[in-house]
């Protein structure tokens, strides 16, 4: 078992577990692992969502794949709070991919608020390799 530590602008350290922890076979470890990247991606700053998206927005286009829907409800709640941190055009490129029901989805989440975790302030995620 191993530990995830939060710490204000350390996640792109962290990329390879994050991509482990979300393939993981128990879906709470995956839609914790992307809830705890949303509390992340809502309590930093801009500058800092704009060096680590490019890493993270296809882990999260990949967990909307998911068969477990509490994963892939993370995955849109994760995508939702970049966008509504960075704003849109960083993340065309990558949303372009999306079907149209997927992009209206993504679309009423950011215009209705809804990206948060829910008051998740867990600041240490435990996973299993």
């Amino acid at each position: 078992m191993g530990f995830l530590l939060y710490s204000k602008g350390s996640i792109v350290v962290v990329t390879a577990d994050v991509k482990v922890a979300v393939k993981n076979k128990v879906p709470l470890v995956r839609s914790l692992t992307l809830n705890w990247l949303t509390f992340f991606i809502e309590t930093n700053n801009k500058a800092t969502i704009l060096k680590m998206h490019k890493d993270y927005v296809p882990i999260f286009l990949e967990s909307l794949n998911d068969g477990t829907p509490e994963v892939r409800d993370a995955a849109f709640a994760a995508l939702a709070a970049i966008a509504k941190m960075v704003g849109m055009r960083p993340l065309e490129r990558s949303l372009e991919k999306l079907d149209d029901v997927r992009k209206k989805k993504l679309s009423d989440m950011i215009g209705n608020g809804e990206a948060s975790t829910s008051g998740s302030g867990v600041q240490i995620l435990l996973y299993s390799r």
